[in-house]
């Protein structure tokens, strides 16, 4: 008896399943035909909707080094004016902030990490806090340049 009930409940379980599957099959049918899309040449025509930006880093010498930014798309480019920033060795750039993880000058660190002989003792999500000794550093990703506005449509 119970072994005709698990053939039966394996026989059910089967049925089904098999109309399930099925819906997939009409979806998997329903997609396969080859799409149409654009031609080569219209995509060529339209316009990039990405702006890449470049650093370039030039350094005239060792106590002023200078940072210049520069934007650049194919039908205009905006350069950001030269600016002196303050530092112990290097320049620590704030690129970005991720969770508990920030990249500093082209390398990810976390809370805790040392970076050019300071410590990491704060992560906000637009800025960091580092320290040694009785000197604290906060790098930001917001910029103090009121010319600039960007517009979200």
């Amino acid at each position: 008896m119970k072994k005709l009930f698990l053939v039966l409940s394996i026989f059910l379980s089967t049925v089904i399943l098999s109309s399930e599957l099925s819906w997939v099959d009409k979806q998997v049918d329903a997609i396969k035909p080859p799409r149409s899309g654009m031609k080569v040449s219209d995509l060529k025509r339209i316009k990039n909707p990405f702006i890449f930006l470049e650093k370039n880093r030039t350094t005239d010498s060792k106590e002023n080094p200078k940072v210049q930014l520069q934007a650049s798309t194919k039908q205009n480019s905006l350069v950001m004016k030269k600016q002196k920033i303050k530092t112990v060795n290097k320049v620590l750039v704030l690129s970005l902030v991720m969770n508990n993880s920030a990249m500093i000058s082209d390398k990810w660190y976390k809370l805790g990490d040392k970076v050019n002989g300071f410590e990491i003792i704060e992560i906000n999500p637009n800025s960091i806090l580092l320290h040694k000794q009785k000197k604290k550093l906060l790098l930001s990703t917001k910029s103090n340049t009121k010319k600039l506005k960007f517009l979200n449509k």
